[in-house]
């Protein structure tokens, strides 16, 4: 079935009560729980991201100990930028889908900016695999968030200039534009709800754009 999405530009309080739903504290929380992988944004001075996997994501503050893997055996294509965004595996906690952002220009041996990233933690090895080809959903661009529908498997990237899909998250595959008539403005987060077939993405703009599906594709829904 395909994705029945929202897509909303501005502030989603501010979107169509039909189709936006916000979180209260607990629906959070429990959102974020248990979440296995981080990343560590900025290492010193040289804005380089490092991978990590905790275990013991419960435990005691503290007691939560993490294991690197972006520099293990196998995890030779990680590139040296900071990560925007991971999103895990809901029946696999050892693995995930990351984004990063910045630009290939900066990272010529190390391009990409859409991975699929796998830690076996018996043989302490990781691979990173790219799914953008190497040029980014959109080009040479920074990826500022990724989401994944569990239901399709299909891969959601916001960029500086909108919405990219990637069906089936198959890298062998083309990212196309997520809906019709996006604007192209930056989203700076998505979030997704496969159970009730939505997405939202969240961007600077002053503006709100609900958008409704078609098969296979959303278009444009005007209120």
């Amino acid at each position: 079935m395909a994705l029945r999405a929202a897509v909303v530009f501005g502030s989603l309080l501010a979107a169509a009560p039909v189709l936006a739903e916000p979180m209260n504290a607990d629906a959070a929380r429990r959102f974020v729980a248990g979440k296995l992988f981080s990343f560590n944004c900025f290492e010193g001075s040289t804005g380089t991201g490092r991978i990590f996997v905790t275990k013991n994501a419960n435990a005691a503050a503290g007691a939560v100990t993490y294991q690197r893997i972006d520099n293990l055996p196998g995890a030779t294509a990680d590139p040296n930028r900071f990560p925007s965004s991971i999103y895990i595996d809901p029946t696999n906690p050892n693995h995930a889908w990351i984004s990063y952002s910045g630009y290939n220009i900066n990272t010529p041996t190390l391009p990409g900016h859409v991975f699929e990233v796998t830690w076996n933690q018996a043989a302490g090895t990781a691979t990173w695999t790219n799914l953008d080809g190497g040029t980014g959903p959109m080009g040479d661009l920074p990826t500022t968030d990724l989401v994944r529908d569990d239901a399709t498997g299909d891969l959601y990237a916001s960029t500086d200039f909108g919405v990219m899909m990637l069906a089936g998250g198959n890298g062998a595959g083309s990212w196309v534009a997520a809906g019709e008539g996006l604007p192209n403005v930056e989203v700076a987060g998505l979030t997704i709800v496969p159970g009730a077939r939505k997405l939202y993405a969240a961007s600077r703009s002053d503006t709100s754009m609900p958008l409704a599906s078609a098969p296979g594709a959303m278009s444009r829904a005007r209120s």
